[in-house]
C-alpha cells in the first residue's frame, strides 16, 4: 500500500490528526514547503477546534462544521499531492484522470446531517469522509457541499444556497403512525436537541424548490424513511429511503458504493443503487434490502 493510500485509510477512520502528520512527513520527504506550510495551519486549526470542544466553549454545531471544513481541506491535499507525486503503481489512473474532459459546470452533492444531542450518536463525520474518498477517486468532478447540526428553519436556506443536484441526509427518522402518516426527519432545535420535520413538509419544500433548483436524487440515509421516500418522489425523480431502522455501518457503506458509482457513471442511478446494495452484500453486513428506490410517476 503506497503513503497516499494510507493517509487515505486514516481519514476513512476518522483519524485526522494522524492523517495530517502522515502527510506532513511525506511532504517533508518531497522537500515541499508550501505544503508543509498548508498543514501545519490545518494542524493547528484542528486543535484548536478540539480544545474548544473539551472545554465546552464551541457548540456542537459548530465543531462539526470545522470537523468537515477541515476534513475536505486535508482530502483535497491529499488528491493534489497524489496527483503531484504519485506512486509507481498509480501513474496511469492518475493520467486517465488528469485527462478526462471536465464538464461545463460542477454537478453539487449537498450533505445534510443532524445528530440531536437526546438521540442516539451517529458516525455522521465517518460518512461525509467515505463519500468525500468515493467521489474523489471518480472521473467525474462533483462539489461536494456541507451542513451539519442542521435546524428545521436552516433547510430552505442549505438548498437554495448550494443548489445542489443530490441532496443526501444523514441523521435519525422517524417512522410513520397513525397520526404522521409521512414519517419524518429530526433535525436540531435551539437547544441541540431532536426536532421532527414531517416527511409531508419535506416532500413540499421539494416540491417548491424544483421550480427554480433541477433537484435530481434525493436520498435519505436515516432509519424508517420509506414513507417519507414515497411523499418526496411525487416530485423529484429519484428518492431513495430506508424501509427498516439501519445500523451506523449500513448506511455508510451504502452511501460509499453509491456515490462510488455517481462518480463514474453519473446518470444511471439505478446502477448506483444496485452497485450500493451489493457494497452491504460484500462487507458482510446485514439488511442489504433495507434501501429502497422511488421514481417520479410518469
Amino acid at each position: 500500500m503506497g503513503k497516499i493510500a494510507e493517509i487515505r485509510l486514516l481519514i476513512s477512520d476518522n483519524e485526522i490528526e494522524e492523517a495530517i502528520n502522515a502527510l506532513m512527513q511525506f511532504s517533508t520527504q518531497h522537500d515541499d514547503q508550501d505544503l508543509q506550510n498548508n498543514l501545519i495551519l490545518l494542524k493547528s486549526r484542528y486543535k484548536q477546534v478540539r480544545q474548544r470542544e473539551t472545554a465546552n466553549v464551541m457548540d456542537s454545531r459548530d465543531v462539526s462544521r470545522e470537523q468537515a471544513q477541515i476534513t475536505q481541506a486535508l482530502l483535497y491535499y491529499v488528491s493534489e499531492s497524489e496527483k503531484k507525486y504519485p506512486d509507481t503503481d498509480s501513474k496511469e489512473e492518475v493520467a486517465d484522470v488528469e485527462n478526462a474532459t471536465p464538464s461545463a459546470q460542477r454537478d453539487v452533492i449537498l450533505f445534510l446531517a443532524s445528530a440531536p444531542s437526546d438521540m442516539a450518536k451517529l458516525q455522521l463525520d465517518k460518512e461525509f469522509v467515505r463519500i468525500s474518498q468515493s467521489l474523489q477517486d471518480g472521473l467525474i468532478d462533483y462539489s461536494l457541499k456541507s451542513e451539519f447540526a442542521l435546524k428545521p428553519q436552516d433547510l430552505q436556506s442549505a438548498v437554495l444556497k448550494h443548489k445542489p443536484r443530490i441532496v443526501h441526509f444523514s441523521g435519525h427518522g422517524a417512522d410513520a403512525n397513525t397520526t404522521n402518516k409521512t414519517g419524518g426527519i429530526f433535525l436540531q432545535d435551539d437547544k441541540g436537541e431532536g426536532q421532527l420535520v414531517s416527511g409531508l413538509a419535506l416532500a413540499n419544500m421539494f416540491s417548491i424548490l424544483l421550480r427554480k433548483i433541477g433537484i435530481e436524487v434525493v436520498l435519505l440515509n436515516s432509519c424508517y424513511s420509506e414513507e417519507q421516500a414515497k411523499a418526496i418522489v411525487q416530485s423529484v425523480p429519484y428518492v431513495i429511503g430506508m424501509n427498516d431502522s439501519v445500523k451506523d455501518g449500513v448506511a455508510i457503506e451504502f452511501a460509499a458504493g453509491f456515490y462510488q458509482s455517481i462518480s463514474q457513471y453519473p446518470d444511471d442511478i439505478d446502477f448506483a443503487f444496485d452497485l450500493a446494495k451489493n457494497q452491504i452484500e460484500l462487507t458482510d453486513l446485514p439488511q442489504e434490502d433495507a434501501p429502497v428506490l422511488f421514481k417520479k410517476p410518469g
